[in-house]
């Protein structure tokens, strides 16, 4: 009889520890605002580290919108860098969000 209540209790352990670990894995796993800078400046085909409206496809042009805090159509790393950072926090958001429903 002992033998079978430490076998229901270590797997109840093992239970608790699996639920832990599943509940408190951080879920934002995807790039750092480094990471993110780093491949928008892959489009940077003049080699001056910032991004103008001519270097990007139409598609991207979108991200002059939002980032391009002083409206000179050049995104620097600087800009780059807070545009990432505002993806993450929004995505980290949606997901904190997404948790409380």
């Amino acid at each position: 009889m002992k033998k079978r209540r430490l076998i229901i209790l270590l797997l109840l352990v093992v239970i608790i520890a699996v639920g832990i670990w599943v509940f408190k894995k951080p879920k934002h796993t995807g790039p750092s605002p480094d990471e993110v800078v780093k491949e928008l400046l892959e489009f940077d085909k003049n080699g001056d580290g910032q991004l103008s409206k001519d270097e990007v496809s139409e598609r991207m042009q979108g991200l002059f919108v939002r980032g391009d805090a002083n409206q000179d159509s050049v995104l620097t790393k600087e800009e780059l860098r807070k545009l990432a950072e505002a993806q993450i926090n929004s995505a980290k958001q949606q997901e904190r969000e997404d948790d409380h429903r």
